[in-house]
């Protein structure tokens, strides 16, 4: 359903993973962030009593309004409506998360937002405020992804999981057709007879059945990539290995070409290397396009799909890093050839008609988010730390 998937890598079932320690860009990266006290100095107060160096992670522009953004931090959410001349917090509270999740959001058709938590759908109205756990059997679910139809802007859909009382886990698809207020679930559910561990999700645009499903199957002797495929919208599934991947090659699936239902974009995270997959037939076959010593933290589709964005960034704790790596690659999709066009460190990205957005880090570049009308080779500051002046939902 999407162009672009615009957030890095997510935990799994709640557990964060691919940790680094140590390492040969210790130095870059300390230049980067050893000012976060004094940049954290303009933040409002509530965003300081997060431990985690403040980052844009998601961003999302409002297709009614490209002046609408709204950016997923390590802090809570930003609004703007001006296209970044000015911007306001909602606290992680608002929402009713805290400091250790990193919720996946989705913007519908009326301006309701979503975001997808460890325990359960959150919805607000657009405006951002009163935020609620959307109702029926989705409201105590751990949420995996989420996405809206960018066709039809109506419908959502959200990859939910719930661990059952012998300790396995029950995961579901659940869809809503009215802007999020009511969910209903889709098909049957995944193959029950696997021990799934599902990472990220995602549908054709240019055919409403198929819908895809990257995950790691542990019910063998040890963990393995796979691939979920269905056809006829959940009903049923297909299941195919993704190769070289496990507990220390995870799979997350990061788009599907708009016009074409076969072509699929994986990345893989890994200790050592982070690597993008491509597979032109649906999943059986998978070729290896791109891969560096690096968190591939950004992955952007052309709104036309016919080129791609690549965005390296550092892990919290970096070890043997290829600093050249960092920054961003683009490549026609005809051919899947990169070359690098911006360097630095990247956090996000999300490609629209307006441009292509990018989080980066403002020590680096001063200012954390950039909008790049030239494809990726220059960026006009939309947002600085500074920018932040205060809440836009007060606290519960």
């Amino acid at each position: 359903m999407r162009a672009a998937r615009n957030r890095g890598f997510r935990a799994v079932s709640g557990r964060a993973i691919g940790d680094w320690t140590g390492g040969a860009c210790r130095a870059a990266f300390v230049a980067l962030t050893c000012g976060c006290t004094l940049a954290g100095f303009f933040l409002p107060p509530h965003a300081l009593a997060n431990g985690r160096y403040p980052a844009a992670q998601q961003v999302i522009e409002d297709p009614r309004d490209s002046r609408h953004l709204i950016v997923r931090a390590t802090y809570g959410l930003l609004v703007t409506r001006d296209a970044g001349t000015s911007w306001s917090l909602i606290c992680e509270e608002a929402v009713g998360y805290g400091s250790n999740q990193d919720p996946v959001l989705g913007l519908f058709g009326n301006g309701n937002l979503m975001a997808g938590l460890f325990g359960g759908l959150a919805l607000a109205p657009e405006d951002g405020c009163s935020w609620s756990l959307a109702p029926g059997g989705v409201s105590d679910m751990e949420i995996i992804d989420v996405t809206v139809d960018p066709g039809q802007r109506v419908h959502g859909l959200a990859l939910a999981t719930r661990q059952q009382p012998d300790r396995s886990f029950r995961h579901r698809l659940w869809q809503s057709r009215d802007n999020g207020a009511l969910w209903q679930e889709l098909g049957p559910g995944l193959p029950a007879e696997l021990d799934l561990l599902p990472t990220a999700f995602d549908a054709a645009p240019s055919d409403r059945g198929r819908i895809y499903i990257s995950a790691l199957d542990r019910s063998g002797s040890k963990f393995q990539g796979v691939l979920l495929r269905s056809d006829d919208r959940a009903a049923n599934w297909s299941v195919l290995p993704v190769p070289h991947t496990g507990l220390f090659g995870i799979p997350y699936l990061s788009a599907v070409a708009p016009a074409d239902p076969n072509t699929v974009y994986v990345r893989v995270h890994g200790p050592g290397q982070d690597r993008l997959l491509v597979s032109s037939n649906g999943g059986r076959d998978w070729q290896s396009v791109l891969e560096g010593k690096a968190v591939m933290a950004g992955f952007a589709l052309s709104p036309d799909g016919s080129e791609l964005a690549i965005g390296f960034g550092l892990p919290p704790r970096p070890r043997n890093i290829d600093c050249e790596r960092l920054g961003i690659w683009k490549a026609s999709t005809r051919d899947l050839v990169f070359r690098k066009v911006f360097g630095g460190v990247v956090q996000c990205l999300t490609w629209t008609r307006r441009g292509l957005y990018a989080c980066l880090s403002e020590r680096a570049h001063g200012f954390e988010l950039g909008l790049s009308e030239d494809g990726g080779q220059r960026f006009k500051p939309l947002m600085k730390l500074r920018s932040v002046k205060g809440l836009a939902c007060p606290l519960p």
